[in-house]
């Protein structure tokens, strides 16, 4: 089976772009670009089929089209800087 890159955005045969992460037992999980934190439409499992919803597609992971972008993580913690009092030395 074909493995793909982790975070990699990839084209499916319907021309929507979808973002792969690293499944379980080698599977990969799709998730939508735009909707990356609300669930996954689609999973490469371990026989090579594209599955959604439990149903198979009529694509094979050979036809995702790797765009060569990545995603980059979004939702990052900002960091909160202390406090800090000027010191009085004198």
């Amino acid at each position: 089976m074909r493995q793909l890159r982790e975070l990699g955005i990839y084209r499916t045969p319907d021309g929507r772009e979808h973002v792969a992460r690293a499944g379980l037992l080698g599977s990969y999980l799709l998730f939508g670009v735009r909707k990356c934190t609300e669930g996954f439409p689609y999973v490469v499992d371990l026989s090579g089929r594209v599955v959604a919803a439990t149903q198979p597609t009529p694509w094979l992971p050979e036809e995702l089209l790797d765009t060569g972008r990545t995603f980059q993580e979004i939702f990052v913690t900002p960091r909160k800087t202390a406090d800090v009092a000027p010191s009085l030395s004198g």
